[in-house]
């Protein structure tokens, strides 16, 4: 009988994830769900999923795997909903990009029989500069090269953690495990500060008076600096992302303000040089990001020692008929 995989909420990320495990219909069974009809519709014609349920319970009714996609405004009130109807010895896999809050209140969230794993996706280098967003953004390769951060709770069972890396596999990513302080730490300053860096560019710029001249001088640069306020899924998820890990973005954005300040004073005092050097010292780290990032090649003294995973046959190679099942 195939694994049941229920994914909540088929934006972008969901039906990637969807389309990245099809074909496999003897081993995995694709449950999707959003709440709006039209996009699980739309999710279920494309091939993401094998079949969808407007009832939120009835999507999860028997699932092994629970992969929620949704805004990080809404993680904890689906998790909320769907407790009461989780089977016994589910995994659930969370995509949202802020950990220690949530993970502080877990206990609270879904019974000791669910376990929960942070799953937190970096995209395939072909689409980091695409601008599709929403279901329309989805394409079976998306995490391809790209890489999942996992987030595992004290006490998660070694399978469910080494499910979720298996997982990555099958998306043809890799995978890095991550401490949840270690995640919010650097989710602050390369997922929320870019993001709310561009929103306030644009507040400065549209509410100027010379806006309606400015409007049809703005070009590139405007465009790409404000690319991340265009495809943010809600501007609520984003601001209870700054709240819920506000001392890491508190930190880095005193650290900008800092960079901003200096600058600023290299411009005052017309101090040519300096300002330079700063600027090409910039242009040679997004450069050598650029080719790394592009490449899927790092540094050897950049790859951080995994730690030594359990020896426990996964649940996935269980599940997927690669290996003996073992009893419970």
């Amino acid at each position: 009988m195939p694994v049941q995989i229920t994914i909540i909420g088929l934006g972008q990320i969901g039906a990637s994830i969807g389309l990245g495990l099809a074909g496999q219909s003897e081993k995995i069974k694709r449950v999707g769900h959003d709440k709006r009809i039209e996009i699980a519709r739309q999710a279920e014609s494309s091939g993401a999923v094998d079949e969808t349920h407007i009832n939120l319970p009835r999507s999860i009714e028997g699932s092994d795997v629970i992969i929620l996609a949704v805004p990080l405004d809404q993680v904890e009130e689906t998790l909320k909903y769907i407790a009461p109807d989780l089977k016994p010895d589910c995994v659930i896999l969370d995509t949202s990009p802020v950990k220690q809050a949530l993970l502080a209140k877990l206990s609270t969230l879904i019974p000791d029989t669910s376990h929960y794993i942070g799953f937190v996706p970096s995209f395939s280098p072909r689409y980091l500069l695409s601008s599709d967003a929403g279901i329309t953004g989805a394409h079976k390769d998306l995490f391809k090269q790209g890489l999942f951060a996992i987030v595992a709770p004290q006490g998660a069972p070694s399978a469910a953690i080494q499910l979720a890396a298996d997982l990555t596999g099958m998306l043809g990513a890799d995978h890095l495990f991550i401490e949840p302080a270690e995640l919010d730490s650097q989710m602050a300053a390369l997922h929320l500060l870019p993001q709310i860096t561009a929103s306030l560019l644009l507040n400065m710029t549209v509410e100027q008076p010379g806006w309606r001249e400015g409007k049809k001088l703005a070009s590139r640069p405007y465009s790409w600096s404000t690319f991340n306020a265009a495809t943010l899924e809600s501007a609520e998820a984003l601001a209870q992302a700054a709240i819920q890990n506000r001392q890491n973005l508190l930190r880095v954005l005193d650290t900008f303000i800092d960079q901003l300040t200096n600058l600023r004073s290299l411009i005052a005092s017309e101090q040519l040089d300096p300002l330079t050097a700063a600027i090409q010292t910039a242009v040679k780290h997004q450069s050598e990001w650029w080719k790394e990032r592009t490449a899927g090649s790092w540094p050897a003294d950049d790859i951080t020692p995994r730690p030594e995973m359990p020896t426990t046959s996964s649940w996935l190679t269980n599940f997927f008929g690669f290996g003996p099942r073992k009893k419970k």
